[in-house]
């Protein structure tokens, strides 16, 4: 947070302020919205989160069960909302959403992730609950959804490359964007993602004894 608030009020807000803003929001993506260590909120708290699930579960049926976790976690989640909303002085323009001012930029990107991660693992505990209710095709956007988030904006501009950026408007460009990339995601979880579980699986099974191996045989 320290480290985005000084890069926006040192580098993005002087650029602002020349009314600069096409390279405000340049210097805005390159130096505070891609750079990892500029954006561990969300990793940081999917970490924590599966840390106190898996090796201090009490702690979490004690102190954040569903009943608390889950309104906790919508009403961080709206605070979140309600900072990326405030404008500031990109107020009136018309750059992307995705270019915070630096309330959202500094505040709400934790504020975000520490809410979605309380309501995921509401969920998670609410789930013999949840699976009385279906909703198809889930499972198969839960499997692909890394796939997706590594290569969708690659599709994109391949997209734009192949078919023309003044032909993918409306529904139509809509239609063609989410097939291909359902499609590359596919590739890449066939390819990669799944070939490299099954390989996890084999290496890291346990060897099961000879003698054991080989009167299962006979």
């Amino acid at each position: 947070m320290a480290l985005r608030y000084t890069i926006w009020e040192s580098q993005v807000g002087v650029l602002v302020a020349a009314d600069k803003l096409g390279d405000a929001f340049a210097v805005y993506l390159r130096d505070v919205y891609y750079p990892t260590y500029t954006r561990l909120d969300g990793l940081i708290f999917g970490v924590i989160l599966a840390a106190a699930r898996f090796f201090k579960p009490e702690l979490c049926k004690r102190y954040a069960p569903p009943r608390i976790a889950l309104p906790i976690g919508f009403a961080l989640v709206a605070a979140a909302l309600v900072l990326f909303s405030i404008r500031g002085p990109l107020a009136g323009t018309n750059l992307f959403l995705v270019f915070q001012a630096q309330v959202g930029s500094v505040a709400g990107f934790p504020l975000i992730s520490i809410g979605i991660a309380l309501i995921l693992g509401a969920m998670l505990d609410v789930e013999h609950i949840l699976r009385r209710w279906p909703f198809p095709g889930a499972a198969t956007v839960a499997t692909l959804s890394y796939s997706l988030y590594l290569t969708h904006k690659s599709v994109f501009h391949i997209d734009r490359l192949v078919f023309g950026e003044g032909n993918l408007q409306g529904g139509f460009g809509f239609a063609v964007y989410l097939a291909t990339s359902f499609a590359a995601a596919t590739m890449l979880w066939f390819c990669v993602e799944r070939t490299f579980l099954l390989l996890r699986d084999r290496v890291l099974s346990p060897k099961r004894p000879l003698a054991k191996e080989g009167a299962h045989r006979f």
